[in-house]
């Protein structure tokens, strides 16, 4: 599984890959976007592995994996293609004739406004108006299961606010 900084992971993971074993490993069909400039609101997301690269876990077997990572790969490599534009994985996975299970709940939640480079980078700046309209249409309520699921209890201090 490649995973970054910006991203964290559901705590029933692990327990779902060890007591499922799929064959090939899964993707992460749904999944959560968590803004910083929101803290008490969190974004669910449908399609997640086309957002968030940490959206898939591969059976080392299963899976082209090179025989070597090091700087002599380039991004025409197979593997550099196929995993870092991760929205094409499931696809990829399924031509090769090994399909990926859709994992049953929200695997993992995508972290911007904070130090992820390219989302900052990249991300349209909406006025603060449109941003709070959008907070309350679309963004949920971030309760405390879902905080310690995803351990983002370093995310809720004093500057972000609280679950009181």
């Amino acid at each position: 599984m490649c995973l970054d900084a910006d991203d964290l992971l559901s705590s029933r993971l692990l327990t779902y890959l060890r007591t499922e074993r799929p064959a090939h490993g899964c993707y992460f069909e749904r999944g959560y976007k968590f803004d910083l400039a929101s803290p008490l609101r969190i974004f669910p997301r449908r399609r997640f592995f086309h957002e968030c690269g940490s959206s898939f876990v591969l059976r080392i077997d299963a899976a082209p994996f090179p025989h070597r990572l090091d700087l002599s790969l380039g991004f025409s490599d197979k593997f550099i293609r196929r995993y870092d534009v991760h929205a094409y994985v499931p696809q990829a996975m399924a031509d090769a004739g090994k399909p990926l299970q859709a994992l049953p709940f929200p695997g993992a939640i995508y972290v911007v406004g904070g130090q992820n480079f390219y989302a900052n980078m990249f991300r349209r700046r909406y006025p603060r108006i449109l941003t709070q309209l959008r907070n309350f249409t679309l963004g949920h309520r971030l309760t405390p299961a879902l905080a310690s699921e995803f351990s983002l209890g370093p995310y809720l201090d004093a500057e972000h606010g609280s679950f009181v």
